[in-house]
């Protein structure tokens, strides 16, 4: 049993969930699909490589930093010397984008098997094959996705009700009123249905139901399967970091101690390795 944990953050993000033709949205929350087609790009796998391996893993993200939906409107013309080019009709496309956002995603795996890919997958993020998005190829992660692994834990929805906070600095100090008042108080989690959840959790709502369990990668055979979705929350004062988070007493405006001092990270005592 085992859990690992990504920090996915960067200018922009885009998760398509029901993107079609001229209009690329993108899910409020990364995707299940794509998440294992990062950690597959790591491992250098090509789209025709098999993904069974992956069907036993287990998935949770919770929302730490929602960012703000933004909308690139794109138009397209054909080149001068093309012939006909005043008769070639270019496609109109809106793309969505979630700017300045930060997700913990929490992947679970069971015995010695599941821990062994897990920690082979830990090893190829540090060192990917090919280049990670968030998403869509135009939005790479920054900082570089960072990792963690605990052993001996089996329910990642559990982990992410205590994992510290990975909101930015920046994103505390703009919000450190709404935090303070009571505003923004709780994190939104999604995770696969058939997670243990707590069901007498107040913030527990019905599940949904998300088409992307991928199946396939093949660019000829791309399949997805249906993946139904329980969605729930934890309040900021839950998790480890709560005096931090909150702005307790101790906290300034910047989320720094109340000396002055940076906290001083090192590899041992920040979880993320940052």
């Amino acid at each position: 049993m085992a859990v690992l944990l990504l920090s996915l953050r960067g200018p922009y993000q885009s998760w398509g969930l029901a993107s079609r033709f001229s209009r690329r949205d993108t899910n409020r929350m990364p995707t299940k699909s794509a998440v294992l087609g990062l950690l597959a790009s790591a491992q250098g796998r090509t789209r025709e490589d098999p993904i069974e391996d992956f069907a036993g893993l287990r998935f949770a993200v919770r929302a730490d930093q929602p960012g703000v939906l933004v909308r690139d409107f794109q138009t397209e013309r054909p080149l001068d010397w093309q012939t006909n080019a005043k008769s070639i009709e270019m496609p109109i496309t809106q793309r969505f984008y979630l700017c300045d956002a930060a997700f913990l995603v929490a992947l679970s795996a069971q015995g010695k098997e599941g821990l062994a890919l897990l920690k082979g997958l830990r090893h190829a993020v540090s060192k990917p094959v090919w280049p990670l998005y968030l998403g869509r190829r135009s939005c790479p992660p920054s900082p570089p996705v960072k990792t963690r692994l605990l052993e001996n834990v089996s329910d990642p929805v559990e982990v992410l009700r205590h994992e510290p906070w990975i909101a930015s600095d920046t994103y505390r100090h703009r919000h450190q009123h709404d935090i303070e008042s009571g505003r923004i108080r709780f994190l939104d989690i999604s995770a696969d249905a058939d997670l243990q959840t707590s069901t007498d959790d107040p913030n527990q709502i019905l599940d949904s139901v998300d088409p992307d369990q991928p199946l396939s990668f093949s660019v000829r055979h791309r399949r997805y399967a249906a993946r139904r979705v329980i969605h729930t929350s934890v309040a900021l004062e839950d998790l480890d970091d709560a005096p931090q988070a909150v702005g307790g007493q101790d906290s300034n405006r910047s989320g720094h101690s109340s000396d002055g001092a940076s906290p001083a990270f090192t590899d041992d005592d920040d979880p993320m390795g940052f």
